[in-house]
């Protein structure tokens, strides 16, 4: 009995020296602490070391450091909270629904609960239920987190059907940050769900072109990342779907709601021009695909060029290229000088390194939008 309680006080002393690291670092140990010492650390230091661990992903040792503090404090909100933060990192929404339940019990308007309970009943489509949850958070939000608040609210209130309700959330969430991308991209959905006419279709068009000059700057500032040319697909997407909405207002509708082929009449110069538009998004966006699937193939170039040992020029090319369009510029760089140590007279590889010294970006929405459909 005498070494199982001692064993135990050294594993808690471990966890809280390790929850803590040295210099606000997170490593661990290098000796067990005296068995004494796990009483000595106080909660606020091993709940500060347990958002370390969770910040790095270390989320076992994250839960044992906060078990630490619940065994001395079983109501300690913010323990309770951030298990619930770390069950839904990890995908296990009920343990998440139960400790942030449990964190309500004690303190009915906690942003931290209310919030996360809202994204779980919105990811499980209980909109209303999200509603609530919703609700709360966005009147207790920090002033940093309620843009991304609102923006749950607003897609919290479409699915329950209250779409007046979704748009003003969605402005709330854009007077907050008026450059969200998240903001804009559920903006043009909503324009694109409640229009019934060419007024509401092209305010629609409007904010999806604004959609795109976010991502198109984001592109420009920060170069090609996976995200970045994913979330370009999503805004090409949106615009798409405006444009395929909008011919409900153009074409005679069927008895079953379907959107025929038949022209309304006098509407053929602004179907020319809805057509024309849509042409155009279908092969930007076939473009953005592409470059998508380089990002698979990067890797397997990468692959390629290590079990061969970077020696053939023509594996080092085409590796060199990929990373090239998958914004790995640097690289890109290092592995065509690799091909001219082997090959200084490598003509491809010298042309290369001529057009990554001057890049040019990658295309994005035209500087001049579209005008709206007459």
């Amino acid at each position: 009995m005498l070494m199982k309680l001692t064993s135990g006080l050294l594993l808690a002393a471990g966890l809280a020296a390790l929850s803590l690291g040295l210099g606000g670092a997170i490593a661990a140990p290098q000796q067990a602490p005296a068995a004494g010492s796990a009483s000595e650390v106080s909660i606020p230091q091993l709940l500060e070391g347990a958002k370390r661990l969770q910040a790095a992903e270390r989320y076992d040792e994250a839960i044992k450091a906060l078990n630490l503090i619940l065994q001395r404090a079983p109501k300690n909100i913010d323990a309770l909270r951030l298990l619930g933060d770390i069950a839904w990192a990890t995908q296990d929404a009920e343990l998440a629904r139960e400790k942030w339940r449990l964190v309500l019990g004690i303190q009915q308007n906690d942003f931290g609960a209310n919030f996360g309970l809202g994204q779980l009943e919105l990811a499980s489509g209980v909109n209303r239920n999200a509603v609530h949850y919703l609700e709360v958070a966005s009147s207790v939000a920090p002033l940093d987190r309620a843009a991304e608040v609102f923006i749950a609210l607003a897609r919290a209130y479409a699915g329950a059907g209250m779409r007046g309700k979704a748009i003003e959330a969605i402005n709330n969430a854009l007077t907050q940050d008026a450059t969200s991308f998240d903001a804009w991209y559920v903006m043009v959905s909503l324009r694109t769900l409640i229009a019934t006419d060419e007024e509401g279709f092209n305010q629609a068009l409007d904010d999806a072109e604004r959609l795109l000059e976010i991502i198109g700057n984001e592109l420009q500032v920060n170069g090609i990342t996976l995200e970045s040319v994913q979330r370009l697909q999503m805004a090409y997407q949106a615009k798409l779907d405006v444009l395929y909405s909008f011919r409900s207002v153009l074409f005679e509708i069927n008895a079953d709601r379907t959107i025929s082929d038949r022209l309304l009449p006098g509407k053929e110069k602004q179907a020319a021009t809805l057509i024309g538009e849509t042409v155009d998004v279908m092969l930007r966006l076939a473009q953005v695909r592409h470059t998508l699937a380089y990002f698979d193939v990067v890797e397997l170039a990468r692959k390629a060029v290590e079990y061969d040992g970077a020696t053939r020029p023509s594996l080092l090319l085409d590796l060199g290229w990929l990373q090239g369009v998958t914004g790995e510029t640097d690289q890109a760089v290092q592995t065509y000088q690799s091909v001219l140590r082997i090959d200084p007279d490598n003509a491809t590889a010298r042309q290369q390194l001529e057009a990554l010294r001057a890049p040019t970006p990658y295309p994005v929405p035209a500087s001049q939008p579209a005008s709206p459909l007459p």
